[in-house]
């Protein structure tokens, strides 16, 4: 065998012998969380003799702890011991201090000093003069008890009718404003601005005064029933104030009201 023939042979072996050597400490290479394993996974490295080592990233990664793996926790640096939800977050964590804890509020993102619901952390529904109108939908929120409320919950005189240009209080209306004279008895320290609106058929200054002539008139039969009339006030808003539509018949006839307000004193 030739000098060249016995070299060959001799670096192929040595060769074969530093492979086997890399393939037999397969399963003891480890570097910050890789693990050496296939040759067509993962990231890789020379190893001091020039050869290449390939480590594919752990499955089971979890840094903290806290049993959620490392691509879904959200918290990747929860204390030792900390009992975490479904995201790897402290469980007892509230992130907008409505109370209700991050795992079961359905708002988490309530502003500061909202009342919430106690189940869900969302704004609660919440009826504070307990008229049936919600707070967030009532723009007369301090209406008396045993009142009739329209859907804004403002206090209304119901079954008022006027004929045409009049304000003269017709025998049906009676009923309704006898009601409103008993609450006022009861609530002896309750002072009300009687309101007149108008739908929006004809002119301002035609509605404004109407409206006017219509207040005065449920404050005087007020005062008739024995409210006293320093309790009273009237005042005519004209088609300022609409709480439903004037494009319609319907919108217009529930315009056309009594309202009264009650009044700090």
């Amino acid at each position: 065998m030739s000098i060249l023939k016995k070299s060959m042979f001799l670096g192929a072996g040595l060769l074969l012998a530093v492979a086997g050597a890399n393939s037999a400490m397969a399963d003891s290479w480890s570097y910050k969380g890789w693990k050496q394993w296939h040759p067509h996974q993962g990231g890789t490295i020379l190893s001091s003799m020039g050869t290449q080592n390939y480590f594919p990233k752990k499955d089971n990664d979890d840094h903290d702890g806290d049993g959620v793996k490392d691509e879904y926790d959200q918290c990747p640096n929860t204390p030792k011991g900390t009992e975490v939800d479904y995201r790897g977050c402290d469980i007892n964590t509230d992130t907008d201090g409505d109370g209700v804890i991050d795992l079961y509020d359905r708002c988490p993102d309530t502003p500061p000093g909202t009342t919430v619901n106690p189940n869900d952390g969302c704004r609660a529904k919440i009826d504070s003069d307990g008229d049936g109108v919600y707070d967030e939908d009532d723009i007369c929120p301090n209406t008396p008890a045993g009142a009739t409320v329209n859907q804004v919950g403002c206090w209304v005189v119901e079954n008022i009718q006027f004929d045409f240009n009049e304000a003269t209080i017709k025998s049906e209306a009676r009923t309704s404003l006898n009601q409103v004279a008993d609450i006022l008895h009861k609530s002896s320290g309750l002072h009300v601005e009687v309101q007149g609106h108008t739908d929006i058929l004809g002119d301002e200054e035609y509605n404004l005064h109407l409206s006017q002539r219509r207040a005065d008139s449920v404050r005087n039969y007020l005062i008739g029933q024995g409210v006293s009339s320093d309790r009273l006030s009237a005042r005519g808003y004209g088609f300022h104030r609409p709480v439903a539509s004037n494009s319609t018949k319907e919108g217009r006839a529930i315009n056309r009201r009594v309202e009264l307000e009650p009044m700090q004193h």
